[in-house]
């Protein structure tokens, strides 16, 4: 059947990812004004279908039509409604069934809209459940809008930081990896290097805190690198990463391969100097360990700063 009526395009809700995930949202936000207007006008539309659709020439097909509109439009009455009171059970299933009847009467352009809310409201609320700390909900909301496109590359990486937060880190790494291919595949960029980074984030700080201890055993290097060997299966790794295994190579006592992680970090080190300093000191400590002194005490005069000075200074005075 021809389509008997074609939206506006509605631009009420947001497209862009938010600038920090962990920012306020406020209601106005997952239900805007404008888009809630534009809902209520496409219920009028609605009605207006239906009773256009009326006449007393209609075959039976045709009748039965004219019913499915009419359901189409209270299905997305009630569907608006439970959005406005952020009913979000609710409103998932007014919209899937108002999706199933503009379907089944050929109404492209409502399908259309309906899918695009069923895709936008499920982010929305992500987001929120997210900032809220329910990672459970948020999962759900994801989830939901996952069901309905697959393709968008931040509901991924919603579902990733969810399942992240529940400490289902093979599944939110999958996740993850899932919105950076889909990120690429659609040129949203944006979402795919923020996957990437949460993923490298993850390993990193993993084997940080293997590391944190005040003289790390062997064991506790092992496990470190271990991360790191996990982190560059999906992954490369960035100067931190170089940092942490240089750290972690030297309490295994392999030196030289020490001293190799760290130029790596050096060279994609992009900070202050008193940040730098830290890969100088793990270089020089590991010259001192291969006893070669005027290459450690260069290394030392390099890591003077910030947090590493009285250390490095401590080997200038001694050595």
């Amino acid at each position: 059947m021809k389509e008997l009526y074609m939206l506006r395009p509605i631009d009420g809700f947001t497209h862009t990812l938010p600038k920090n995930l962990n920012r306020p949202m406020t209601a106005t936000e997952l239900t805007p004004p404008d888009v809630l207007r534009r809902l209520t006008a496409f219920v009028a539309a609605l009605a207006l279908v239906a009773g256009l659709s009326a006449s007393p020439a209609m075959a039976q097909e045709q009748s039965q039509q004219q019913q499915q509109l009419e359901q189409l439009k209270q299905q997305y009455a009630q569907a608006v409604q439970a959005a406005k009171q952020n009913d979000a059970s609710t409103a998932y299933q007014h919209f899937e069934r108002a999706l199933e009847l503009a379907n089944a009467t050929d109404q492209q352009g409502a399908a259309q809209k309906i899918q695009q809310f069923l895709v936008q409201l499920p982010k929305q609320w992500g987001n929120q459940a997210l900032k809220n700390d329910n990672y459970q909900e948020a999962l759900t909301h994801f989830e939901k809008g996952l069901e309905h496109d697959e393709t968008r590359p931040y509901l991924h990486y919603g579902k990733g930081l969810a399942l992240i937060n529940m400490d289902q880190t093979d599944a939110a790494v999958q996740s993850m990896m899932s919105a950076i291919e889909q990120g690429e595949a659609t040129g949203d960029q944006r979402t795919a290097q923020i996957a990437t980074n949460r993923i490298r984030d993850h390993f990193v700080a993993q084997a940080s805190e293997a590391l944190n201890v005040q003289d790390p055993t062997q064991s506790q290097a092992e496990e470190a690198l271990g991360y790191l060997a996990e982190m560059e299966e999906y992954v490369e790794p960035d100067a931190r990463a170089h940092f942490y295994r240089a750290t972690a190579l030297y309490h295994q006592d392999q030196y030289e391969d020490a001293i190799a992680a760290a130029r790596q970090g050096l060279d994609m080190f992009d900070g202050s100097r008193s940040d730098e300093a830290k890969y100088h000191f793990v270089i020089g400590e590991s010259y001192v360990a291969l006893n070669d002194i005027e290459a450690a005490k260069e290394e030392f005069r390099q890591a003077a700063y910030g947090d590493y000075a009285q250390r490095a200074n401590h080997y200038l005075e001694t050595l």
